[in-house]
């Protein structure tokens, strides 16, 4: 299921069908009790929303998970119906993608208690670069991105995200994370591989 590329290819919007579908296993460094494996279901895509759901396999804990076109987070809905939005849409991607691309952002996190989190996203696309996963091997976009996430002005949470984006799969297929807490000075790292996977 690879993709020939070249480095001069751009990576457009996906066009995403309800039934798409991935499968994802999540590493944590730290602690094995914390690993899992994930479905994520395109449901329905109209007026600029895309509506998936994600479900826990191994619990079948399942909530309600909205993007915008470009992948950007717009909401988390929960089955007790907690939901937290963000506004602007949390750009993890911004279409097209080619080496070389950059993009900053500011959005507002508010839960349904009325906390607020501020998110300052800085992203860069660095170059095509081979990846593994167990899904396959791909030839895939290597994405930096970091994410401060500030309350009242300071700084509760700083994340770091390199990953892979494959545009046959319409997907990142793998994620390397690692996250830094301030208050206990503790840095958490995680791997988010892909599987499987069915598009359209």
């Amino acid at each position: 299921m690879s993709q020939p590329v070249t480095p001069a290819t751009v990576a457009q919007r996906p066009s995403l069908s309800p039934g798409d579908r991935w499968v994802t296993e999540v590493t944590d460094h730290q602690d094995a009790r914390l690993n899992y494996r994930s479905e994520r279901v395109v449901v329905s895509v109209d007026g600029g929303r895309v509506v998936t759901t994600a479900k826990t396999l191994k619990s079948n804990y399942t909530r309600t998970v909205e993007y915008d076109p470009d992948w950007g987070l717009l909401a988390s809905r929960h089955p007790n119906g907690s939901v937290t939005t963000f506004s602007p849409a949390l750009p993890y991607m911004q279409f097209p993608l080619q080496p070389g691309s950059q993009w900053a952002a500011r959005s507002d996190e508010i839960a349904s208690t009325g906390e607020r989190k501020v998110h300052n996203i800085s992203a860069r696309v660095t170059g095509w670069e081979q990846v593994r996963a167990p899904a396959g091997t791909f030839n895939a976009l290597r994405i930096e991105l970091s994410d401060r996430i500030e309350v009242d002005g300071s700084m509760v949470h700083e994340g770091k995200d390199v990953s892979w984006y494959v545009p046959s799969v319409k997907r990142s297929v793998r994620s390397e994370e690692t996250s830094f807490d301030p208050k206990t000075n503790q840095t958490r790292r995680r791997t988010i591989e892909l599987v499987e996977y069915q598009v359209r």
